[in-house]
Parts: C-alpha cells; sequence; structure tokens
C-alpha cells in the first residue's frame, strides 16, 4: 500500500476528458492566444513502477497579478488545461498577461479481484509546484502567440519530512479537489529557441485543420526570421 494520500472518485473522471478530446478545438476569437507546456515524472513513485516517465494528465495555471506574485490572486483566477495531444498540455483562448503553472495530476490505474472478476481502480494524485518551480514555468503572453512554457521534468515526493512552502500550502486549500498532497520539485526544464522551435513544429500538426496551427505557424516563422537576421548572407566563418 502507498505511504501518501491518494484520492479515488468516479466524478473527476470529467477532468480527464475535459482536456484530452478531439478534434482540435479552434480559437474563439481573432489576436487569441495560449499557452503549451509538458510535463513528466522521472522518479519512481513506487517500487513495482516501469522506468517509464509518468506523464501529467491535467495542469492548474495562474494568471499573475501586476508584481507578479503567484499568491497574489483569486482562487477563480485558478484555470485547468483546456486540451491535450501526445503529453503536452494546452491552456487556449487566454487573455495577454503574465502566466504560471501550479498544480497538476496524474492518474494510476490498479488492477485488483473480486472474486473471479478482475477491476481496474483509477486513482487521481494531485501533485503541487513549488515556488522554485512555479517561477521556472512564468511566461508572458501577448495577442495572437501561443507562447512555450518548456519540457519539464519533476521529482515528486510524498511530504513527509519536507513542509510544504508558502505556494504549495496555499493551492492545497485553493484546489481542495486534488486531496492528494506530492511535493513537486524542479528537476530539468528545457526552453530555448531550439525547444520552442520544436514545440511550435509539434503543435502545429497536433492543431491540423485548427485555426492554432496557423498561430503556431506564425511564431514559427518568427523565429526563423530571427536566426537568419543573427546570420545574414548564410555565412560560414570561412
Amino acid at each position: 500500500m502507498l505511504n501518501f494520500r491518494f484520492f479515488v472518485s468516479t466524478v473527476t473522471v470529467f477532468l480527464l476528458a475535459s482536456c484530452a478530446t478531439s478534434p482540435a478545438p479552434q480559437p474563439s476569437y481573432d489576436g487569441s492566444s495560449g499557452v503549451g507546456i509538458s510535463v513528466s515524472i522521472e522518479n519512481r513513485l513506487n517500487p513495482w513502477d516501469d522506468d517509464r516517465p509518468v506523464s501529467l494528465e491535467d495542469i492548474y495555471f495562474v494568471k499573475l497579478n501586476e508584481n507578479g506574485d503567484p499568491l497574489g490572486i483569486d482562487v477563480e483566477a485558478v484555470i485547468p488545461s483546456s486540451y491535450s495531444k501526445d503529453g503536452i498540455l494546452y491552456l487556449l483562448d487566454v487573455k495577454p498577461g503574465r502566466y504560471a503553472a501550479v498544480a497538476g495530476y496524474f492518474v494510476q490505474h490498479n488492477l485488483g479481484s473480486a472474486g473471479c472478476s478482475v477491476r481496474t481502480t483509477s486513482v487521481y494524485s494531485g501533485i503541487y509546484f513549488d515556488e522554485e518551480l512555479i517561477k521556472a514555468t512564468e511566461v508572458t503572453v501577448a495577442p495572437g502567440q501561443l507562447v512555450f512554457m518548456g519540457n519539464i521534468v519533476l521529482n515528486v515526493t510524498p511530504f513527509r519530512s519536507t513542509k510544504p512552502d508558502k505556494a504549495q500550502g496555499h493551492y492545497m486549500k485553493s484546489l481542495e479537489w486534488l486531496s492528494s498532497q506530492l511535493n513537486a520539485r524542479l528537476e530539468v526544464i528545457a526552453r530555448d529557441k531550439a525547444d520552442e522551435k520544436t514545440f511550435l513544429e509539434t503543435a502545429g500538426r497536433q492543431f491540423e485543420g485548427s485555426g492554432w496551427a496557423d498561430v503556431a505557424s506564425s511564431r514559427l516563422q518568427s523565429l526563423n526570421a530571427d536566426k537568419a537576421d543573427a546570420n545574414p548572407g548564410g555565412a560560414t566563418g570561412q
């Protein structure tokens, strides 16, 4: 048996379905903006887990206040991701401003038996980002942009000897439906220009046939133009 708290509820299935549906959504208005992030858990949470990274099923974001303080918000400002595809979670149709990721959850499907039958139980495990991790995810969203928050790898452990920091304590109260309490610390974050380019190329394929593909393409063209300006005439240095 696991040593940290979980909650199991069929009601929360709607959270998973809401962010993993198809077909790809369309922007709600001209100049609509969005955010994309990929998050995985590196460490094995249980001795019987395989070595594959655990991907989050949903991410919760906040729109930061003018001072960029992740705690200076109302509970209503906590926003779940609106679409996911192949490990990338998107928050779409957001207003311009500063955004950060603050929490998430993953799902374990446990097999059990009852007489001659086999039953599967879905366990929804909430994780809470510490202050350092929240700050690492911060991005500025301008009108008409699809912004890359990064490819993030987490180290997740139960809260035992480690106490929640101020941000984690805040969102434990705000996100009561994520009743398990796991500590998420930053292991690796990758979001340089090459990472962003790969993200935008992937988003273009994932949103094929949607206006979001055009938003991703516009930003990709801008990145390629910046690269060309930095290397006029294709100089090789010979």
